[in-house]
């Protein structure tokens, strides 16, 4: 196998694809067909498929246009599976877009900003693409456009499709509840225990000064942390195997050195998707509330998980 570098300038789109009532059957998102006309319609925008998989693709584009091109084409497929099979009613795809200088090894991207669409990934919502600056840097300033939303520091949401799937869009990190979020309960081996804000952030690991002690042989020492600010609740991973996070529509969602908002009812596993962790699974449950004129709630006693 020839391992020369292959140094380029273009764009790369990373699509991750989700289905959370077939995932509790299958890891396989998409079906081989499926992904063979996705796999066309690299081709069709004069592409190369560098990853592809059932649940995930990855595709190199020699300009921008075409890597958005792509992305709306990806999107469009989506809706037409679930209309076309209402089961399937809970599919969605994330897409992120980035442009720059890379280098292609054996087919595989890295450079100094390529890391990041995998990193940003979690943070766009079902249904939507989003990009790093230096691609919305190079897209045509021709017909006015919305000002793309900004998710993250130097990371866009350029378009969102809309879906009458409404549990899919609220299985998106992004979706907050509104109100003010004062507190969230941690359960972990089935014992209920409710932290505040004053308590983060919240260490979870296999270290014994972690809050939350774990014993699984797939977590870290210090595997990640719950941070608390601008009135939400946070988990921030800090680990070498990453963390699987249940959301509370049952989607499944990668962190790896990267943050998500904990809202609703979900799951916190360190290393290992869910199905497949043996060790402990920390579920919590986060819902806001309106302001209270009583006065601030009453700070909490923790009491450390494990032992």
């Amino acid at each position: 196998m020839n391992s020369d570098p292959d140094i380029r300038i273009g764009a790369l789109a990373l699509a991750e694809f989700s289905d959370p009532r077939r995932a509790l059957i299958t890891d396989a998102a998409l079906n081989p067909d499926e992904i063979r006309r996705l796999s066309q319609a690299v081709e069709a925008h004069s592409g190369e498929a560098l990853e592809l998989s059932l649940r995930r693709m990855l595709a190199y584009f020699g300009n921008s246009q075409d890597a958005l091109r792509f992305a709306e084409a990806v999107q469009s497929e989506m809706t037409a599976i679930r209309a076309k099979d209402p089961e399937r009613h809970s599919l969605s795809a994330r897409v992120m877009l980035g442009h720059g200088r890379m280098t292609i090894r054996d087919g595989r991207p890295s450079g100094d900003w390529t890391y990041r669409l995998n990193g940003m990934l979690s943070r766009v919502p079902a249904h939507g693409i989003a990009a790093l600056e230096g691609f919305v840097e190079t897209l045509p300033q021709t017909d006015p456009k919305p000002a793309p939303t900004e998710l993250a520091p130097g990371v866009y949401l350029i378009q969102e499709i809309a879906s009458e799937n409404v549990e899919t869009q609220l299985a998106s990190p992004l979706q907050n509840e509104s109100g003010v979020f004062t507190s969230i309960t941690l359960r972990l081996h089935g014992q209920p225990r409710v932290l505040r804000s004053s308590d983060c952030p919240v260490l979870i690991g296999r270290d014994s000064k972690c809050l939350v002690q774990l014993k699984s042989e797939t977590a870290s020492r210090i595997h990640g942390r719950i941070e608390y600010g601008q009135g939400r609740f946070h988990y921030v991973d800090d680990s070498r195997n990453g963390t699987f996070v249940l959301t509370g529509s049952g989607e499944e969602v990668k962190l790896w050195h990267d943050r998500i908002a904990l809202v609703g009812d979900g799951a916190l596993s360190a290393g290992a998707p869910l199905a497949k962790q043996t060790g402990e699974i920390v579920r919590f449950s986060c819902h806001s509330s309106p302001l209270s004129m009583m006065g601030a709630a009453p700070e909490g006693d923790t009491i450390r998980l494990g032992r």
